[in-house]
């Protein structure tokens, strides 16, 4: 075997290899993250986002519910230090991922609920709980 043709056989298997790899990268996963966020602190929000964002684009669903103070994360005008958290948000919002609130939470907090959420934010509801109870998730509190 001549060295082009060594070469180009080790160039085919590398393109092989790398798109295998990226196929496995973005394929649809099995099972569900439920990732509960109670905290308007914004280094713990910042992180909780930033790990569902990463569980989402390996390729597994996402669902997160704001309650207790995470509400303030769906306000369509955050607090200046969560500017950085909702943008995430919104970004895993816009990669697919469903963000539920909870409406007893933020009218405790003086958010009305869904008027003065961002877009794409929904009540949550018994459906929240079917979502968390199902078999195939995972709870993740934050």
């Amino acid at each position: 075997m001549g060295k082009k043709t060594f070469w180009l056989g080790l160039t085919i298997f590398a393109i092989f290899a790398s798109l295998m790899w990226l196929n496995a990268q973005s394929a649809k996963r099995d099972g569900t993250l439920f990732l509960n966020l109670t905290s308007d602190e914004p280094w713990r929000a910042e992180m909780a986002i930033n790990y569902a964002t990463q569980a989402r684009k390996l390729g597994y669903d996402v669902v997160v519910f704001l309650n207790v103070r995470g509400v303030f994360l769906a306000r369509k005008e955050p607090l200046t230090d969560l500017v950085k958290a909702q943008e995430q948000l919104k970004t895993l919002m816009a990669l697919g991922s469903k963000v539920y609130v909870c409406p007893s939470c933020s009218k405790r907090a003086g958010i009305k609920p869904r008027a003065d959420w961002i877009d794409g934010a929904i009540e949550g509801s018994h459906e929240t709980i079917e979502l968390q109870m199902a078999p195939n998730t995972k709870v993740m509190s934050w």
